[in-house]
């Protein structure tokens, strides 16, 4: 997940120390990161190809504990082990954090991130607020941080029962890469959209009006700062397009030689 990737906590390389602490705030409100744009995409695709196996499998197979079939696996099995796994990340980060390993982020930055990772798809954030409701009814301080880390891959009583007849119609999701977004991308890929309906009218004002009436404020600040995020979205879509990677350049001579800095 893009929670592990330190890209996400930092900002365009295009734009590095110059952001305000404004630009900052939408940025993480949008998801916007140094993550490629192409990378990103590249990343849901996996994440939705994977969501397809595991749904393929629980279709075709239940799976046997001690003599008991575990019916339904994705929601009584894979969703909680993955949302276990989740909860005990973001309760190392705070041991670190605690023990003045600081990393490149805050808890609180990386617990929003798992949670907008997992928030996306069939049952997680149900599974998850079960998860720490379960987890403060049990520790008066939350999470306990004396508490060993619990991290279980290894299920040696399980066994692999195929189904007589599959679930489901078994044609699966062929648009993996709708299918892989979780609430992060949504987010970005939200505002790359908005993003790119306004560029051109965004450009078509920045060619009309003189610079002395954008001082005068006659464009609104935010259109601004939508500008000036639109081309550092462009410029991490220039290596796979070359239309994006004409027009990003386009939107670099216009704010470099007319809009106030």
């Amino acid at each position: 997940m893009n929670a592990l990737d330190k890209r996400t906590y930092m900002p365009f390389v295009q734009a590095g120390a110059t952001l305000t602490p404004e630009e900052r705030k939408e940025r993480r409100a949008q998801d916007l990161n140094s993550i490629p744009h192409v990378e990103r995409r590249h990343f849901c695709y996996v994440r939705g190809l994977a969501f397809d196996l595991i749904k393929w499998f629980f279709d075709n197979y239940d799976l046997q504990r001690k003599g008991m079939t575990l019916s339904d696996g994705y929601f009584t099995q894979a969703v909680p082990l993955v949302v276990a796994t989740a909860r005990e990340m973001i309760r190392y980060k705070l041991h670190a954090e605690a023990q003045g390993i600081l990393g490149c982020c805050s808890s609180s930055a990386f617990q929003r991130q798992i949670e907008w990772a997992l928030f996306g798809f069939d049952g997680f954030e149900e599974q998850y607020k079960l998860r720490v409701a379960d987890e403060r009814h049990k520790s008066k301080t939350f999470p306990d941080l004396d508490d060993p880390l619990r991290l279980w891959f290894v299920m040696p009583d399980d066994r692999v029962v195929r189904l007589e007849k599959a679930r489901g119609d078994g044609k699966g999701n062929a648009d993996y890469f709708n299918a892989g977004k979780n609430r992060a991308d949504n987010r970005y890929f939200f505002a790359v959209k908005g993003m790119c309906f306004a560029i051109p009218l965004a450009l078509l004002i920045v060619e009309r009006y003189p610079q002395a009436l954008l001082m005068q404020r006659l464009i609104h600040p935010t259109a601004l700062l939508r500008v000036k995020m639109a081309s550092g979205v462009l410029l991490t879509m220039s290596r796979w397009h070359s239309t994006r990677k004409c027009l990003a350049e386009q939107i670099e001579g216009y704010l470099h030689s007319t809009l106030p800095s």
